[in-house]
């Protein structure tokens, strides 16, 4: 409809009746009480009882003339049924036809239903859960809704040509960064609307909507609690928002001009000027929608691009930093493996391309297998070179069914023939063993450090990955997860990770065996979830085998068994008794354990029957690994520079 002053005739409210949703604060209580002051009767309908004696007596006061009904409806309009209660009761004769808390009703039917009820709480997208989003439909869109059809359906049958009013959004004609849950109530909002508009024209009543920007109420402190400060920055700053009761002036004004677009900040203007002119709704003002429809058309892609967009793209690192979504974190267990893999080829090529062309090794550990064959040893280029470092050479001469090459007699050759390597656990060697053989059924030196160093490479690759979901469970803070994880990748000794070594593999048996102790992550938070319950006897058992694997590899692994003592005993235990979780710890404990005592069994049967009895087999529990560290490998002393002498 075009206004035209000195044609159209101003709605005029005095001697109406109002019926107002969501009447008991914010932009509900300042229209119903700016009616009240302009002559009408007013019905307000919330859910809280305390909020609505409080709001009707705010009311009274702003009559016009102490004749005016006032009064209140406690209801969740959100269901047809309720709705449906409320309208009628508005226009009974008397209180006692409600079954909800109720004061006195005003008698006739309402001549203008304002929904203006509805809540917001922003968020990212991403963070958001569905009762957030069944929240909005429910309390935004389903009170309209209920209370439209439900005013419409009591107009409709009693001839009565009243109004109806919606409260829709400036995010109702655009999308906005945290009101994904809101926005597309109010777009919904304005769909039945447009729709209403049209049909009701079969029965003479009007619908008119609302878009209003930033309203200064007591439920815009509530959104602040949880808006994103990206969100905070695109509304503006508070000063550019209106109070409710300058949006209810702005709202009667627009209703009383007969505008079905009624809007009261200029942006939202221009952007119901380039959206909502044409089609089967009325623009304002044809002359001037025109008008604003052109400036829109030049001012909003400069004020998007330059404005909006570019606010959005400077928030970006703060956002990640928020919500933990670095650009890897979109994938963050790919992401960490790549990166680990790549890292440790670029070890592996330093590793052996350095020694060979620019500088010798100062460690001459490989030069013990040089003279391995005659075709292998005529060529610069051999894995064992490059790949033999430190204590390596130990584990392969306990892994090598024959004596390796080296001066006198050669070292190692058909398992632990030295009590100095007893120190090593047989993890790397039975390993080392395996990947060794071919096809043909013979043992290769080179195939088992080959085969090995790819193992390896693969099992340090996939820590990261692996320590960043433990982090993730524990500490529920992605960014700092994803930090560590990153940090884990840059080791200090990066040769150990790409070589036959035992810590890539007891690295990847302990994370894995911890991760299956540990709460499962949501996958869209990244967050420990809120269903867990404890670990579950399985889930310790599983973890029990890759920890006694862990132990075959390095026998600090032992230590690892109180992660499952604080799984089934201290944190969040599993229903079950507690004699029955200390057995069971008890029992996964010495299972963990078992590749290193069956080990040290294995020594003392070895070494101890023989006539040269060594000091170690008479001493306590006859272990052999403590006298070795002590004896040969002079650990945490400084001597143990000189311990060459032992070999």
């Amino acid at each position: 409809m075009v206004y035209i002053p000195f044609l159209s005739s101003d709605w005029e409210p005095a001697g109406k009746h109002v019926f107002i949703t969501g009447g008991s604060q914010g932009l509900g209580l300042a229209l119903a009480k700016l009616l009240a002051s302009r002559g009408s009767d007013v019905t307000i309908v919330a859910r809280s009882v305390s909020k609505l004696e409080k709001a009707a007596a705010d009311i009274m006061s702003c009559r016009k003339d102490n004749a005016q009904l006032v009064s209140f409806y406690s209801a969740d309009l959100s269901s047809f049924e309720h709705s449906a209660e409320a309208i009628k009761w508005s226009a009974s004769s008397s209180a006692a036809t409600s079954s909800h808390p109720a004061s006195s009703p005003v008698g006739r039917l309402a001549d203008a239903v304002f929904c203006c009820a509805g809540f917001a709480k922003p968020g990212f997208f991403i963070e958001q859960t569905e009762e957030d989003f069944k929240a909005h439909i429910q309390m935004d869109y389903m009170t309209a809704l209920s209370t439209s059809h439900a005013a419409a359906r009591a107009m409709a049958a009693a001839n009565h040509k009243g109004k109806i009013v919606f409260v829709s959004s400036t995010v109702g004609l655009m999308g906005m960064v945290g009101y994904a849950s809101y926005s597309p109530m109010k777009f919904a909002i304005r769909g039945l609307a447009e729709s209403l508009r049209s049909e009701m024209l079969l029965y003479g009543i009007s619908v008119h909507c609302y878009f209003p920007g930033t309203i200064l109420s007591p439920g815009y402190e509530v959104e602040n609690r949880t808006k994103p400060e990206l969100t905070k920055k695109l509304e503006g700053p508070p000063e550019d928002g209106m109070t409710p009761e300058q949006c209810a002036r702005g709202l009667l004004k627009g209703v009383q001009r007969g505008h079905f677009f009624i809007t009261t900040d200029i942006l939202t203007e221009l952007f119901r000027a380039n959206t909502g002119t044409g089609g089967s709704v009325p623009g304002n003002n044809w002359l001037l929608d025109r008008a604003k429809a052109f400036v829109a058309l030049i001012a909003l892609p400069i004020w998007r691009r330059f404005e909006h967009d570019r606010t959005i793209r400077a928030h970006a690192a703060q956002h990640h930093r928020e919500v933990g979504t670095l650009s890897l974190s979109s994938r963050p267990y790919t992401s960490l493996f790549l990166l680990s893999l790549l890292h440790r080829f670029l070890s592996l090529s330093l590793l052996c391309i350095i020694p060979s062309l620019i500088v010798q090794p100062f460690d001459s550990s490989a030069q013990l297998l040089s003279p391995t064959t005659s075709s292998s040893s005529s060529s610069p280029w051999r894995l064992t070179d490059w790949l033999v470092r430190w204590d390596s050479i130990h584990f392969l001469g306990a892994a090598s069914p024959e004596p390796l090459p080296a001066s006198g007699d050669g070292v190692g050759g058909g398992g632990y023939q030295w009590e100095q390597t007893l120190a090593f656990q047989p993890g790397l060697v039975w390993l080392l063993r395996l990947a060794g053989y071919s096809v043909q059924g013979r043992w290769s030196l080179d195939a088992a450090v080959g085969w090995t160093t790819v193992l390896a490479v693969l099992s340090s690759s996939l820590c990261p990955p692996l320590l960043y979901h433990i982090l993730c469970s524990v500490l529920s803070q992605p960014p700092l997860a994803l930090v560590a994880a990153l940090l884990s990748i840059l080791s200090p000794s990066p040769s150990t990770l790409v070589t036959p070594t035992p810590e890539p593999f007891f690295s990847l048996f302990a994370l894995l065996g911890i991760a299956l102790l540990s709460p499962p992550i949501d996958a869209s938070t990244k967050r420990a979830s809120s269903s867990w319950s404890g670990a579950t006897v399985l889930q310790a058992l599983l973890s029990s085998f890759c920890f006694a694997v862990a132990v075959a590899f390095r026998a600090n692994g032992l230590l690892l068994a109180g992660y499952i003592w604080y799984a089934l005993i201290w944190d969040r235990p599993v229903s079950s008794s507690l004699p029955l979780r200390l057995s069971s710890a008890t029992t996964l404990t010495i299972f963990t354990a078992s590749p290193f005592v069956l080990s040290q069994l294995w020594a003392k049967d070895r070494f101890c029957s023989a006539a040269d009895r060594r000091p170690w087999c008479d001493e306590g529990l006859g272990i052999v690994y403590s006298f070795v560290q002590s004896e040969h490998w002079r650990v945490a002393e400084w001597s143990s520079l000189d311990s060459h002498d032992r070999y």
